[in-house]
């Protein structure tokens, strides 16, 4: 919930009103403005934010404090370090699957030749590396 979402709703039950009174005095047929605003889900549009306050009798320093303090919320959510100056992104996972592909298919191939070397030889794989470590 944000600061002026809280800020709102308290001073709205303290003086009885409802969200459809407060949003009929603002020119809105809804009162789902309002709820919006108590919610957080949206912020208070800095028009609107004069007369709000009027008509919550809501002191402007209380009220732009508020205000303030969500936006820069806001702001830091959105604009961290990463987002501003990213980092080196690491592997997407359709680039992984690709190599894990090609990996495979390498592993394979190598495989096939082990196996031929081994039918021609006479010798696995195994038993050729320790040979030629000897």
């Amino acid at each position: 919930m944000s600061k002026i979402g809280v800020l709102i709703k308290g001073r709205r039950i303290f003086l009885g009103c409802s969200q459809m009174r407060i949003a009929k005095h603002l020119g809105h047929t809804s009162p789902q403005f309002i709820s919006n605003i108590e919610r957080g889900l949206c912020g208070c549009p800095i028009p609107m934010a004069k007369r709000i306050a009027k008509f919550l009798v809501i002191g402007r320093y209380e009220f732009l404090t508020a205000m303030w303090s969500d936006f820069f919320d806001n702001f830091n959510k959105k604009w961290k370090p990463e987002t501003i100056f990213p980092r080196r992104k690491s592997v997407t996972k359709r680039k992984q699957i690709k190599r894990q592909k090609r990996a495979k298919r390498i592993r394979k191939s190598r495989n096939l030749w082990n196996q031929s070397k081994a039918k021609k030889t006479g010798l696995d794989f195994d038993q050729r590396e320790r040979l030629k470590k000897k």
